[in-house]
């Protein structure tokens, strides 16, 4: 009886792992690193976005999202989309914010709106190798 058991799991396992596995149809993701800067120093702690503009769907629901980066004490970041790194070529808006907090527990943005919520920094993503995009922020 547990030999018949034992038997039927192995036959169904790699049916039940190629189901789970997916169609492999998925963006194919450009890496994107780069360093950012304000004033000439790296800025660290930075919440850097690619926010789509324009970035093709592979199928539907997949593809066309955007990413998102933190930058650490060199101001230096790699983009994730997901759990992955990189993003799906195409056009995306970049925000780059760092949030602060005063004594009374209001947020501060460290950076100019110009960066972040007011931002027009766009970049567009070449497919099939690696972007390595620096940010110099002025603070004036």
């Amino acid at each position: 009886m547990l030999a018949r058991f034992f038997s039927i799991v192995m036959l169904a396992t790699p049916l039940f792992l190629a189901a789970c596995g997916g169609s492999g149809n998925g963006p194919q993701l450009a890496s994107v690193s780069g360093k950012v800067t304000l004033d000439g120093q790296p800025l660290s702690d930075a919440s850097v976005e690619f926010a789509p503009i324009e970035v093709e769907q592979v199928e539907e629901g997949v593809g066309g999202s955007g990413g998102n980066a933190a930058t650490d004490e060199s101001g230096k970041y790699t983009v994730r989309t997901g759990s992955q790194f990189g993003l799906q070529p195409g056009k995306y808006l970049v925000r780059i914010a760092k949030t602060s907090y005063d004594d009374d527990g209001q947020e501060m943005q460290q950076i100019p709106a110009r960066y972040n919520t007011e931002s027009d920094l766009e970049v567009t993503i070449e497919s099939g190798g690696n972007s390595s995009l620096d940010f110099q922020l002025e603070s004036e």
